[in-house]
């Protein structure tokens, strides 16, 4: 596909049309930097009213892209399809009469334009492509039919990417849709289950994890695998996967390991609504060991399933709980009692038990759609070197 290679500003117009404040009218939708997620997703803009913006703006209709100038390796490039107007930092293109809109939006999304755009911006600490830059950047024209031809796909390949992000989201949201009716019954003791601190079900006395200097972690995947404050955070089991690795020795292995079903707490916070928050290791046992900023729970499996007890510790009734558990100086911190007071409903077994099932039939439906989304990840990568070049 040897297209010929022309100069944006041949087959489009970089327009800044200025507005000032006091010409602004009400309930305008105004788009800002922070309104374009990178990779382009527009998340809407804000209705703003007459003289509520400080400084001119540009305005835009529905045949511009709106192209990001500050931090181009963002890529913050998107298509409203609507009337509005935008920050100075980002620049409204219209296509000419040769040029398919969509089909130039993908391309200035695409890695390789991304890149030679960022080449082509200064200034150190805020570079920008200038319009003059931009307007020179030389982008392949195939026909116009061809143009509109790769810019369908790649829609498709877009809401295929886009139906597999809302599908996985219903997923995880079906578990605490039933976990949350569970909670307002547990919460009111309708169903009059025990309430009973986290001590009685802890099988051993709670534990900090190791303590190891920064130069002492491996940049290799040798040892273990630490679990750290960040890794409490991501989905709703640990993955050590995202963990750095030690070599330790066998004292610290038999102290500091985790088994399968264990629980950690975040012991120590910037933010206080990070403090004691859990999340459940389900890895083979003595697989990895956790940090001195987590606290270790290993509870009697008999009476409680960890499954159902990491869910329950993260509604929004026991974050409060164990939020008002912690002390706030220079960070927020709790400490192995403010945890072992934490309150903890005891349903029957099979009924912990089957909101655990719950939630491992949705890990696992998750983890299909993920590969699904690698495969479509690789697809359009694929598609999108092609049709692009």
């Amino acid at each position: 596909m040897n297209w010929d290679l022309v100069p944006l500003e041949d087959v489009a117009t970089i327009d800044r049309e200025s507005i000032c404040p006091s010409e602004i009218s009400n309930h305008t939708l105004y788009v800002g930097l922070e309104h374009i997620e990178s990779g382009g997703k527009f998340l809407g803009g804000k209705k703003v009213e007459n003289g509520e913006l400080a400084s001119n703006k540009f305005k835009f209709s529905p045949e511009h892209i709106l192209f990001g100038k500050l931090r181009p390796y963002l890529a913050k490039v998107a298509l409203p399809g609507v009337f509005g107007i935008c920050s100075t930092d980002i620049l409204p293109i219209r296509a000419k009469k040769d040029l398919n809109i969509k089909f130039l939006r993908y391309l200035l999304l695409h890695p390789k334009y991304v890149a030679i755009a960022n080449s082509l911006s200064t200034g150190a600490n805020l570079p920008r492509i200038s319009p003059n830059a931009l307007a020179k950047l030389e982008i392949p024209l195939p026909p116009l039919d061809e143009q509109r031809r790769i810019a369908k796909i790649l829609d498709l390949t877009n809401q295929s990417k886009e139906s597999y992000l809302k599908r996985k989201s219903l997923l995880l949201k079906s578990i605490f849709s039933y976990l949350g009716e569970v909670t307002r019954d547990c919460t009111s003791n309708n169903w009059n289950w025990n309430l009973i601190p986290l001590k009685e079900v802890a099988t051993s006395k709670l534990s900090n994890g190791i303590f190891k200097k920064n130069h002492q972690y491996l940049k290799t995947k040798e040892g273990l695998p630490v679990v750290w404050v960040k890794n409490l955070f991501t989905d709703y089991a640990i993955n050590t996967n995202e963990c750095p690795y030690i070599n330790v020795n066998n004292k610290e292995v038999n102290q500091f390991s985790l088994e399968y079903g264990d629980i950690l707490f975040c012991r120590s916070s910037l933010k206080r609504e990070g403090i004691a928050f859990p999340n459940i290791y389900l890895g083979d046992s003595g697989n990895a060991l956790f940090e001195c900023h987590t606290i270790r729970l290993r509870v009697d499996q008999k009476k409680i399933n960890p499954v159902f007890l990491n869910l329950w510790l993260r509604t929004n009734f026991m974050r409060k709980i164990a939020i008002s558990e912690s002390k706030t100086s220079t960070m927020t911190t709790i400490d192995q009692q403010g945890v072992l007071r934490l309150p903890v409903i005891l349903p029957p077994m099979n009924i912990q038990n089957k909101i655990s099932n719950i939630y491992f039939i949705c890990r696992e439906l998750s983890a299909k759609l993920d590969s699904i989304s690698q495969l479509n990840k690789e697809f359009s990568s694929s598609l999108y070197s092609s049709l692009i070049r």
